[in-house]
């Protein structure tokens, strides 16, 4: 018998799993836990490096024309178990509001993210929620102020 003991009803993102999948899958599918991998959207699950879904929608439905960073399909974990929104790239430190492109700091890419953004709204088709920093359904003036405070 293994020395593992179960694990379910936990709460799982924001991490990087590199080369890793085979070990996060043993102790879940071993188990048949269920535990939750993303928090949400628009702040996203895990990176997995073994992803290969693509990034070419956005919004909580991945359904919106537009990358936003996260991958259009789940992650798969086993039956059980979905990641429902992988990061399309690496994380790069702990997450930081304001950090569009998760790369550990908030800086001028954010800012410029943000920009391609500005004057939309959730129908608009550059509309990205994550530049919506402060959360008022339109990226203006005030989203990219706050990016750079």
């Amino acid at each position: 018998m293994d020395s593992f003991s179960q694990s379910s009803n936990n709460n799982v993102y924001h991490n990087n799993f590199v080369d890793n999948a085979n070990q996060v899958y043993t102790q879940v599918y071993t188990y048949a836990s269920q535990n939750s991998w993303d928090e949400g959207y628009p702040s996203g699950g895990n990176y997995w490096s073994d992803y290969n879904g693509t990034d070419l929608f956005s919004g909580p439905y991945q359904n919106v024309t537009g990358s936003d960073g996260i991958g259009d399909t789940p992650y798969t974990i086993d039956a059980d178990n979905k990641d429902r929104f992988p990061y399309m790239i690496e994380i790069k430190g702990p997450y930081i509001p304001g950090d569009l492109n998760h790369d550990g700091e908030v800086d001028i890419r954010d800012i410029a993210l943000a920009a391609r953004a500005f004057g939309s709204c959730p129908s608009h088709p550059r509309w990205n929620p994550l530049a919506d920093v402060v959360p008022d359904n339109e990226i203006d003036i005030r989203d990219i102020r706050s990016l750079n405070s």
